[in-house]
C-alpha cells in the first residue's frame, strides 16, 4: 500500500492512519512466508466468502491484491511478459496475467508467497476466475472450491438463489475439513461471520463520509484503503483500522478539510484502479481542482 503524498501543492494532507496500514499488510504478507506448513494456506477471489475458510484457520492470500501490488511496484509489464511467454494470451486480464506470471517464475514484491493447500474462488467478480484458479489449481495440484453465484437482478436473492447458494457452501465443507485438519463449528463460523458484516458496514460508513463537500479523501485514496476489507475481512484487525480510518475522516469532515486543497469538481471513476499510475492521477485531477469521490470498482 502507498499513501498518496503532496503533489504540486494539490493534494490534501495524508491520511494519519497510512502509516498503520503500511504496517498491517506489510505483516501479513511477511507472515504468509511462514504459514506454509505451519497453518492451511488458501488463495482466494477477491468476492468470495472468506468467512467460511476462516472459521477453519486458513491463512487466505489475495492474488488479486496481490496483483494491484505487483503493479503498484512496478512489476505488472515483466510478470505479464512472463504468463504470454509460457502460452497465454496478452487478452487476459492483467491481474490474471500478473498472477500465473509469478506463480510460474516465483517472482513477488512480498518477497515469497505460501504454496496454496486450497484454492477458493467465486465468479461473483467475473467470469475470468473460473479459469483462472482452474489453471492455478492443476499447477499446484491442490483442490479448487468454486462458488457459482447467481446473477441477481431482483436486488435480493429470492430462495431459489439462496438455497443453491447454500447447497454449494455445504458441500464444500468436506473438503476444508480434510484440508486444514479442523472440524466444522458454527459458533467459530459466527463469530467470524460477526467481525466481517461490522468490517464491511464501517467501510461502507468510511466511502459514506465522501458525500461530504469538501470530500475528506480521494477515490485514490479510497482504492488504497480498500485493502483490508478485501484481504482481512473477518480478522479482528481490519474492524479496528477501520474504526481508527472512519474517526480520522470524521474528523476532517467536522473540520472541512478536504482530500484535496481546492474541490472544484466532483466525479465518479469507472473501472478498476490503475495502480501503477495512482499518484500520478491523484496529482493530475487535484491540481485541476478535481476530485473523484466515488467509484464503480
Amino acid at each position: 500500500a502507498r499513501e498518496i503524498r503532496a503533489g504540486a501543492g494539490a493534494v490534501g494532507a495524508p491520511l494519519a492512519c497510512s502509516g498503520r496500514l503500511r504496517e498491517i499488510m506489510t505483516r501479513h504478507y511477511f507472515l504468509s512466508r511462514y504459514a506454509e506448513g505451519a497453518r492451511p494456506v488458501a488463495w482466494v477471489t477477491s468476492g468470495a466468502p472468506v468467512e467460511l475458510l476462516r472459521a477453519f484457520g486458513f491463512y487466505t492470500v489475495y492474488p488479486e491484491n496481490h496483483g494491484a501490488l505487483c503493479g503498484a511496484k512496478g512489476m505488472g509489464s515483466q510478470l505479464c511478459r512472463t504468463a504470454e511467454e509460457s502460452g497465454f494470451s496478452q487478452d487476459l486480464c492483467s491481474y490474471a496475467r500478473i498472477d500465473l506470471g509469478s506463480a510460474l517464475s516465483g517472482r513477488t514484491p512480498a518477497g515469497r508467497l505460501p504454496r496454496p493447500d486450497l484454492l477458493f474462488a467465486s465468479n461473483n467478480i467475473c467470469q475470468t476466475v473460473a479459469y483462472w484458479y482452474t489453471v492455478l489449481a492443476d499447477w499446484w495440484d491442490v483442490p479448487l472450491l468454486m462458488l457459482d453465484t447467481p446473477f441477481n437482478h431482483a436486488g435480493e436473492p429470492g430462495p431459489a438463489e439462496i438455497d443453491y447458494m447454500t447447497a454449494q457452501l455445504e458441500a464444500m465443507i468436506p473438503t476444508l475439513e480434510r484440508v486444514s485438519g479442523r472440524g466444522f463449528r458454527t459458533d467459530r463460523l459466527r463469530n467470524v461471520l460477526s467481525l466481517s458484516k461490522e468490517t464491511a458496514e464501517t467501510w461502507g460508513e468510511i466511502l459514506g463520509t465522501m458525500k461530504a463537500t469538501p470530500s475528506p479523501m480521494t477515490i485514490f485514496d479510497a482504492f488504497v484503503h480498500l485493502a483490508p476489507v478485501v484481504s482481512l475481512r473477518g480478522l479482528p484487525v481490519a474492524l479496528a483500522y477501520y474504526r481508527t480510518l472512519l474517526e480520522e475522516l470524521e474528523q476532517r469532515v467536522a473540520r472541512g478539510e478536504g482530500g484535496i486543497l481546492e474541490e472544484r469538481k466532483r466525479l465518479m471513476w469507472d473501472n478498476i484502479a490503475i495502480w501503477y499510475k495512482v499518484r500520478d492521477f491523484s496529482t493530475l485531477f487535484a491540481e485541476r481542482g478535481m476530485n473523484f469521490v466515488t467509484a464503480t470498482y
